[in-house]
């Protein structure tokens, strides 16, 4: 068995992951018909991957496999066109030369952003982060509650009113009556069968008449006077308050020191460009614009702009 018929099965990683006595740079890992994929290749595109990230990714066998089924596709591709001599063609030299310089670009933005990663404490960061944002980190504060729901879609809203009013005064007087009122008046079937109970209401969950009214209630126990909402009346029960609870810095640690590098990375990455953007002006001579899109449409139009431009051009060097 040849050992690039074994790397794409299971097993392949641990012969990415570690370097062999039998397998240099040059030697390949993947073969398909004629065309070949080296170590030294699987490592080139490797580096594109940030340092940090790559052994995760390679733990992945699922993207480290489809990386080189990719090499491998667009080898394939870039052989059929060498032995075709498509590589010899002036315009595509030039599109090999643009794709090296961008490939170049990119190599050296990630060199710096690696730079950058030195002596860099973003625990800390994230620590300062937490702190200062602490509101984010928090379980919000929310409420159980129980209704009794006299609708208003098969009666009128004065006599919801009324019944409802009479329900509040009886419950008031003797609220044990309350599992007994849910099931014989309130038309919520989704709550009739609990005792009428919402557990962990957060704000802004409810409509409004309902969630101001039930967290205007202070103890558990407490009763509202009936509300009336686009669904009827309510009579709304509080049962129960959580605080709101504010996170472990631990818990969210990991997360937040992943973010922080994220954030420095970008911005480190950001402000280079913006260096070699604004340190020195772009300059593009007079009517070279006008030449391109004359050289790629050639009708009337484009000409007549290319010499007015070259006109213009003209009279201002005399």
């Amino acid at each position: 068995m040849n050992y690039w018929t074994y790397i794409i099965r299971p097993g392949f990683l641990l012969l990415l992951l570690q370097p062999l006595a039998y397998a240099g740079p040059t030697d390949p890992i993947m073969q398909q018909g004629d065309s070949v994929i080296t170590q030294q290749q699987f490592d080139a595109q490797m580096s594109k991957i940030p340092q940090r990230d790559r052994v995760a990714y390679l733990l992945d066998g699922e993207r480290a496999k489809k990386t080189l089924q990719q090499l491998m596709m667009f080898q394939r591709i870039a052989d059929d066109a060498k032995k075709m001599g498509f590589e010899t063609a002036p315009n595509v030299q030039l599109r090999i030369q643009l794709a090296g310089v961008k490939e170049l670009a990119e190599a050296y933005l990630n060199h710096k952003e690696e730079e950058k990663l030195f002596g860099a404490d973003f625990e800390l960061m994230a620590k300062e982060y937490y702190l200062v944002h602490k509101q984010e980190f928090n379980n919000p504060g929310s409420i159980d509650v129980a209704h009794i729901l006299i609708g208003t879609a098969n009666r009128s809203e004065a006599e919801a009113r009324l019944l409802s009013n009479q329900l509040y005064s009886k419950l008031i007087s003797d609220p044990t009556q309350w599992e007994k009122f849910v099931v014989e008046y309130s038309e919520d079937s989704a709550s009739r069968g609990n005792g009428g109970k919402y557990l962990a209401v957060l704000r802004g969950k409810m409509v409004k008449p309902f969630e101001d009214a039930a967290f205007n209630l202070k103890n558990s126990g407490d009763i509202s006077e009936p509300v009336l909402t686009q669904f009827g009346f309510h009579i709304i029960r509080l049962d129960a308050i959580h605080k709101t609870e504010y996170l472990p810095f631990e818990s969210v640690k990991n997360k937040l020191i992943s973010q922080q590098q994220q954030t420095y990375i970008k911005k480190a990455r950001n402000d280079y460009i913006s260096y070699i953007n604004l340190s020195e002006p772009v300059i593009i001579p007079d009517c070279a614009l006008d030449e391109m899109v004359d050289r790629y449409f050639k009708d009337d139009k484009h000409k007549a702009a290319l010499e007015a431009c070259l006109l213009d051009k003209s009279s201002e060097g005399k």
